[in-house]
């Protein structure tokens, strides 16, 4: 059995605050692929929770159940325009795709979280749709008022299986 390898795809490292990153034309030929965020933080002073994620601009059929500690518990949550594997706190945030190509199957994504303040977590998304994802974009919450802090890195990584 071959040993997975994680190939670089795209990174992007912010020289100034900005509300949105897209990683576009995403190629169809890893089994899996992994988005690594060190998010310095967030510009302003967001109300919302965390930041948000869609794929292929798609804003329907996102499912997720979360689990952080500092007493905050589980949480299921209901379809969504968005997917939240970000909080608004400063950190390194983790996501998996599996099985991202594959167009016989919804999508199953898996966040995790190691934030300021002593926040973990982890998060279980499904996006219910076959397509095959070919463009993430993340963005910050309150539709758009606040963005990611200058510093903050996004890298995207295909597995080979």
């Amino acid at each position: 059995m071959a040993t997975p390898t994680y190939v670089p795809l795209a990174t992007v490292t912010l020289a100034s605050n900005d509300a949105q990153i897209t990683f576009a034309n995403i190629p169809s030929t890893y089994r899996d692929l992994i988005l690594v965020a060190n998010i310095t933080g967030l510009a302003g002073t967001p109300t919302a929770q965390g930041g948000y994620m869609r794929v292929n601009g798609v804003s329907s059929g996102y499912t997720d159940t979360s689990m952080y500690n500092g007493g905050g518990g589980a949480n299921l949550a209901g379809s969504g325009a968005t997917f939240y594997p970000f909080n608004i706190n400063p950190g390194i945030y983790i996501t998996q795709f599996m099985g991202y190509s594959a167009t016989d199957r919804h999508k199953i994504f898996l966040s995790r979280l190691d934030a300021a303040g002593g926040l973990a977590g982890a998060i279980a998304h499904k996006w219910a749709n076959n397509a095959a994802i070919t463009s993430i974009t993340l963005f910050s919450p309150d539709s758009g008022a606040d963005s990611f802090n200058t510093g903050s890195r996004f890298s995207l990584y295909g597995i080979h299986a």
